[in-house]
């Protein structure tokens, strides 16, 4: 005897329709994301390894003109708020001009780890912002920021992190209903933080 089973349309369920719609729109949020970090296999910044880290200037290679130096801000904060020690600009600034370096990809490893130990630092980061924008599309505005982020230990002159990130564009609702969405400063310091946690 042979059995047929009858099955429902999904719109026959509610509940089931619901999570599927949801799923989707999660995943439409999470559009213009992306994230591609290196971390050392022996590295643990929450160890004794690295204590004191040396923000460099970085690259600008953005529309923005203060926009390398609000990343720097953000990624300063965001080191300390995580209680690692970061050494004041002022000092990397004053160590760069001793050091007459001419720009800092022209650097060698030779000469970033000589700076790293006139200022006592453990790690230096370096990087740059490639877009720190707002967006026009055909009918609404939206923010993207990407970010490039190397980490350098002095000791061993090795690259411990490196870390590319960028994030913005439109979302669903903004593409679909042209609602507000995150604005530049929200973004870059999502940005920021997101790239960070790459390195824990």
């Amino acid at each position: 005897m042979k059995i047929l089973f009858h099955k429902k349309p999904l719109t026959d369920n509610p509940a089931l329709m619901l999570v599927l719609v949801v799923q989707a729109i999660l995943i439409m949020s999470c559009a213009g994301r992306d994230l591609k970090p290196y971390v050392h296999t022996d590295t643990d910044i929450t160890l004794d390894q690295i204590d004191k880290i040396a923000v460099f200037p970085l690259q600008n290679l953005s529309t923005d003109k203060f926009a390398a130096k609000k990343i720097e801000g953000l990624l300063i904060m965001d080191f300390l708020a995580r209680g690692i020690n970061v050494i004041e600009p002022g000092e990397v600034m004053s160590a760069l001009r001793q050091s007459n370096a001419q720009s800092i990809d022209a650097m060698t490893v030779a000469d970033l780890q000589n700076i790293g130990n006139m200022i006592n630092a453990d790690a230096v980061i370096i990087g740059s912002v490639g877009t720190f924008a707002m967006n026009k599309g055909i009918s609404v505005a939206y923010p993207e920021v990407s970010v490039h982020f190397i980490m350098i230990d002095i000791q061993s002159g090795s690259t411990v992190w490196s870390v590319w990130h960028t994030s913005g564009g439109p979302n669903f609702w903004t593409r679909h209903f042209g609602s507000e969405g995150a604005t530049l400063d929200e973004i870059a310091r999502e940005v920021v933080e997101d790239a960070v946690d790459t390195l824990y």
